[in-house]
């Protein structure tokens, strides 16, 4: 087994590179079945001849050289996290109200807070991959970010992340599905559609409040009213 291989090349001296094996097969074993191995690949016999040793050796430097760049481009590529609205909110009142109510929650929360950004048509967070809340709910279909490597750290985009979440499931329950990439779990929709629907936060459709239109039913129904009067005495 490894470990007996690992256990001869410390015994003949080799302790640094025993370690350096050790690392090796630890990151190995954690990153496998991502790539289509198996762990029988990195077994050994419980014996081993000087010669096996330096053959075992040479065949694990041979498989890091081939899954090194893979293991490399994975830490480069970062862990996404986030939320997905499931099933996505509508266009009516009172999805539209709920919203409305998330919306202005996360503004006083961040309110003096220079990440936070409040736009003409969103909620841009200076954090991560700048994840965004749109003003109108029904084009919000995920909230994430990578929230793994330096970058994402020194930003703190996981703590934006994970206070965002825990606000909107008390807002929209059960329809709030948080995922997080390195406990392998992944959001519902496809990214192709998740970056269209980000796209179109720059879309904005106006709706007039209910209050607005009672008030434009009290001004133009008298003028009326009276401009229909004053015509009639004038006759």
């Amino acid at each position: 087994m490894l470990i007996g291989l690992l256990q001869q090349v410390s015994q003949r001296g080799l302790r640094s590179h025993a370690l350096a094996y050790g690392f090796a097969v630890s990151s190995l074993l954690g990153q496998m079945s991502l790539y289509g191995y198996t762990t029988y690949q990195l077994t050994a016999p419980q014996r081993f001849t000087p010669s096996q040793v330096n053959y075992s050796s040479e065949y694990l430097l041979d498989v890091l050289s081939i899954l090194l760049p893979h293991l490399q481009s994975a830490a480069t590529m970062g862990t996404d996290a986030g939320f997905d609205i499931s099933p996505p909110l509508s266009k009516g009142f009172v999805d539209r109200q709920n919203w409305s109510k998330f919306i202005d929650f996360i503004k006083e929360l961040y309110r003096g807070d220079s990440k936070v950004e409040i736009k003409p048509n969103y909620i841009n967070f200076n954090a991560g991959e700048h994840p965004k809340l749109p003003l109108e709910g029904y084009k919000c279909l995920r909230f994430s970010s990578k929230v793994s490597g330096s970058t994402a750290a020194a930003s703190g985009v996981e703590r934006y992340i994970n206070t965002v979440t825990k606000i909107a499931q008390v807002h929209f329950g059960s329809r709030i599905q948080y995922w997080n990439e390195g406990a392998d779990q992944y959001g519902i929709y496809d990214w192709n559609t998740v970056h269209r629907s980000i796209e179109s936060y720059e879309q904005v459709r106006h709706f007039l409040p209910l209050s607005s239109l009672v008030q434009i039913k009290h001004v133009l129904i008298p003028s009326v009213a009276r401009s229909d009067r004053d015509a009639n005495e004038h006759r």
